[in-house]
């Protein structure tokens, strides 16, 4: 289990919460993290709720993720992300590339 002041595994082992900045530092264990809970679930849900910011690099990542778990027959959904993350995703026309739930208020 990879625990880090980025990102923790939640009680679900389908479940990966992470928080703080999502950035080109992070990108390492962001992988590691989604890579071992992807293991687990063919389904994972990447909990943004506590990120505050998401660079280009970190986005990559997901995509890695999103497309490793297509392969394998499951899907990443992004579970309450910020702001920033929202207009990330629409600046690089990848709005509707992931399932997003429980948006958080505006």
């Amino acid at each position: 289990m990879i625990v880090d002041p980025f990102i923790t595994l939640g009680e679900c082992s389908s479940v990966l919460v992470a928080a703080g900045e999502l950035d080109i530092s992070a990108t390492c264990w962001l992988g590691e993290a989604t890579s071992q809970a992807a293991e687990t679930s063919p389904d994972l849900t990447l909990d943004l709720s506590a990120v505050t910011f998401m660079d280009c690099a970190a986005l990559g990542t997901l995509l890695r993720t999103r497309r490793e778990l297509r392969r394998r027959g499951g899907v990443l959904t992004l579970r309450s992300p910020h702001r920033s993350v929202l207009t990330l995703l629409r600046l690089t026309s990848l709005e509707n590339a992931f399932p997003i739930v429980g948006m958080l208020p505006a």
